[in-house]
């Protein structure tokens, strides 16, 4: 009973330790929320929002046939579902389930075809992947590509895999109606610019907390693992310094808590259980990991691109201890799924238990 009252009281806790953190080092904080906005003005909105917009403004028109027939053979799915997949794999981790909360707010997607759209609509963007991570972090932008191409392909077969659990749709399933383009892209703006709001905050927040993580005087593996599961460029960049491609490469897949909260009111919206998300998350990594090994075997790329690291191509697996990663990755679920349970709607009136 004393536990189950700890893990309860946990959130508060951890909301007085980031209080006090902040209190006790307002400069790192500024630092960091300063670094968090400038990664929402350079990366965030740039690549985001043009895919929030036109993923918005897709799902309220037509599909052409040969995509909707695609996507019905491929992930048993009605053929209104085809941007919610396409955006979803291109677009960037929140694109896909924030698409396939709004099918299924107009009616479009049933509850399980939105759900089961969330638990693989959700990859990194081509620009993060090969520009971000491959160009930038990796020095080499033929490791970005096969990086994409590896949690794509991952992605895909998660989705097909998924098709199992569910029934066949009718092929007499609803088609969007059609829409005045002018009010659709209207529509479409209005909400691209309403999430992307709430994805900077998210951005920022992730950001000072990495930088007090950073500077606090923590064991060398505890941080490690905080910097790698929490956030997505901060993990990427530490792995391609310190780590090899294949962790690279699920913790592209993983995606991280940042972007995990981005999606968390679609997920609420739609009931996708969380738990099952974050398997699913973790299911992600580990395919990408195994396509990105097949992949180099087809397409070998020589040791010196790997030039301006620290350490060897063929570096060790993890640098830090497995069982505190696995610790912390629990604390940070239950966190996760207590605040889910705890916090209030967006109307102000408390969820329920």
């Amino acid at each position: 009973m004393k536990k189950l009252k700890f893990l309860r009281s946990f959130p508060f806790w951890c909301g007085v330790a980031a209080g006090a953190a902040v209190l006790l080092r307002p400069q790192v904080a500024a630092a960091g929320v300063k670094n968090g906005l400038a990664l929402c003005a350079g990366v965030v909105i740039p690549s985001l929002f043009p895919f929030l917009a036109v993923s918005s403004f897709c799902a309220r028109t037509k599909t052409p046939k040969f995509l909707g027939a695609l996507t019905r053979a491929l992930f048993r799915l009605p053929p209104c579902a085809a941007p919610v997949v396409l955006f979803g794999l291109l677009g960037g981790y929140p694109v896909g389930c924030r698409t396939a909360a709004q099918l299924e707010q107009d009616g479009l997607l049933t509850k399980e075809q939105a759900q089961r759209c969330t638990l693989f609509c959700v990859n990194a963007g081509p620009a993060f992947a090969m520009t971000a991570v491959g160009g930038m972090m990796l020095r080499q932008r033929r490791l970005g590509l096969l990086l994409f191409a590896s949690l794509t392909a991952a992605a895909l077969l998660l989705g097909v895999l998924l098709r199992f659990t569910a029934a066949v749709p009718e092929k007499t399933a609803a088609a969007p109606p059609a829409a005045d383009p002018m009010a659709a892209l209207v529509s479409a703006c209005e909400a691209a610019a309403k999430a992307i709001f709430g994805i900077c905050g998210w951005v920022t927040l992730f950001s000072c907390w990495n930088a007090l993580i950073a500077d606090a005087a923590l064991p060398k593996g505890l941080q490690t693992a905080l910097l790698c599961l929490t956030e997505v460029t901060a993990g990427c960049a530490y792995a391609a310094r310190h780590m090899n491609l294949f962790t690279v490469a699920a913790l592209l897949a993983w995606s991280g808590f940042c972007a995990v909260c981005q999606v968390l009111p679609q997920l609420k919206q739609l009931g996708t259980p969380l738990p099952l998300f974050l398997c699913l998350r973790a299911v992600h990594a580990a395919l990408a990991s195994a396509v990105l090994r097949g992949l180099l075997r087809l397409f070998p790329i020589g040791r010196a691109v790997f030039s301006t690291f620290a350490g060897p191509a063929a570096a060790q697996s993890f640098s830090f201890s497995a069982p505190a990663a696995v610790a912390l990755l629990g604390l940070c679920t239950v966190f996760l799924l207590d605040v889910e349970r705890a916090r209030p709607d967006f109307t102000g009136s408390p969820l329920k238990k």
